[in-house]
């Protein structure tokens, strides 16, 4: 039992004190909040309030830490509240629905890794499993696109927003590539590693990776850096400078730009022992056994003799019967030669990126509106290059080359029974097969935000 107001006094002695001191009568107040806490109440006529905890008001109370204060003391008292931002979902939300697990990688985060681009820092995250990277673009379907897959769920089914906002696609469908977000523009990332498909769609499934950049006034920043492996290949060079210009309470008005030039040069698979061949080696149970990847497209040419029906005669390497040897990168494999085409390849392709990127806000006058503004520009380009070209033809008997290449190192029989050779060989002498990829982006976002009444108005379009 709890008495509120002091002495107890007749209940209109109270309403009368209350009258004339300009106060709320205390049984009010206390009616007041013990229903905010989920309390029963029964009122005497002595003016003593009887309370009855509920669950409801135990649960209340626990959550309070045990600390109650009257509801009068709570008018006396003025809170300041900060003002929040939603950069994730703006839909309304219980606690009973739970907490979601975000991972936040901050501005001092970006800066202690020391990575040169956005697909570095995500491709860290071991929660990035199945993404397209850099090296996919040499010889596989990379595009010259990286991108973010949560989970290994699927590049497809984890969506990335930038500033809580929407990216137009690399390609046909959802995919997004990371090369088009300038990391010297990055305030902070947030991964939400759970899927979030009821509020973002079936592209969110695997989770969602939030992108928010640098906003309004901040110091000039340069940062130029240079990467030189001590094995050779793959040096970066990097330069990006940003700056900020006013504040939007004090000015009006506030502006950040930013500006970044990365260069990366190719990685060859030669430049690194681990990757220089297609032959692996190993023991098993006491035996040595050699694994290859190779290609009878060899350099010079393999032949290979046929009948009038198609069907192999004899195949063989005519330089190789000639001199008793395969030639450099190449591995010998019956009467044949195969290439070692891994030598010719990448681990990495060249790449350079451009980015551009600004946002701004401006006051309109006293009306409690703001504008803003969001552009990001990126030109990436890639060059990716696999081994020369394979190529056959189709050679007759009757050609000079039979009698100069073939005839010399097959016997009477198979002479016989040749009706055609089959001439497989590599364009080895006009290099590389190289395929650029050059990739433009543009985001913009413009739109209003401020307060109308007791509403928040955001709208934009991007």
């Amino acid at each position: 039992m709890i008495s509120l107001g002091g002495a107890r006094k007749p209940l209109a002695d109270n309403r009368s004190h209350a009258a004339r001191d300009g106060t709320r009568p205390a049984h009010k107040s206390g009616m007041g909040l013990a229903r905010r806490l989920g309390l029963s109440i029964n009122l005497s006529g002595q003016g003593v309030f009887m309370f009855r905890r509920t669950k409801i008001g135990t649960a209340v109370m626990l959550a309070l830490g045990g600390a109650l204060v009257s509801h009068a003391a709570a008018q006396d008292t003025s809170t300041s509240v900060q003002r929040v931002e939603i950069t994730g979902s703006s839909i309304k939300r219980v606690a009973a629905e739970g907490t979601v697990p975000v991972q936040t990688i901050t501005q001092q985060d970006i800066q202690r890794s020391g990575v040169t681009s956005v697909t570095d820092l995500m491709q860290r995250l071991p929660v990035m499993q199945g993404f397209t990277s850099i090296a996919d673009s040499v010889g596989g379907s990379g595009g010259g696109i990286t991108t973010a897959s949560l989970h290994d769920v699927g590049e497809q089914y984890t969506l990335v927003l930038l500033n809580g906002r929407r990216v137009a696609p690399a390609t046909s469908g959802t995919t997004i590539d990371l090369n088009s977000i300038p990391l010297a523009a990055i305030e902070r990332v947030e991964v939400l590693t759970d899927g979030a498909s009821a509020i973002y769609g079936a592209d969110a499934i695997a989770g969602v990776v939030n992108f928010i950049l640098k906003k309004g006034e901040a110091p000039l920043t340069l940062d130029a850096r240079v990467s030189m492996p001590e094995a050779g290949g793959g040096e970066q060079a990097n330069f990006a400078i940003s700056k900020g210009f006013g504040e939007l309470d004090t000015n009006g008005y506030s502006v950040f730009v930013a500006a970044s030039f990365d260069k990366i040069r190719q990685l060859k698979a030669k430049d690194r022992d681990f990757a220089k061949t297609g032959i692996i080696s190993g023991t098993y149970e006491g035996l040595a056994y050699d694994f290859f990847n190779g290609s009878s497209r060899a350099v010079p040419p393999n032949v290979q003799v046929k009948n009038s029906t198609g069907g192999n005669v004899v195949s063989f390497n005519p330089y190789r019967e000639e001199n008793g040897s395969c030639p450099a990168d190449h591995v010998p494999i019956g009467r044949q030669c195969f290439f070692d085409y891994t030598s010719t390849v990448e681990i990495a392709p060249e790449q350079e990126r451009k980015a551009l990127y600004g946002s701004g806000k401006v006051a309109f006058g006293r009306t409690g509106f703001v504008g803003f503004g969001d552009l990001a520009y990126t030109d990436v380009s890639t060059l990716a290059r696999i081994a020369p070209y394979p190529a056959e033809f189709r050679m007759e008997k009757t050609h000079p080359y039979y009698a100069t290449y073939v005839r010399p190192y097959i016997t009477d029989a198979q002479d016989a029974a040749t009706d055609w050779v089959n001439v497989v060989y590599r364009l080895y002498d006009m290099g590389n097969r190289v395929t650029e990829y050059n990739t433009k982006s543009v985001h913009s976002v413009a739109g209003v935000e401020g307060a109308f009444g007791n509403w928040d108005i955001k709208t934009a379009i991007t």
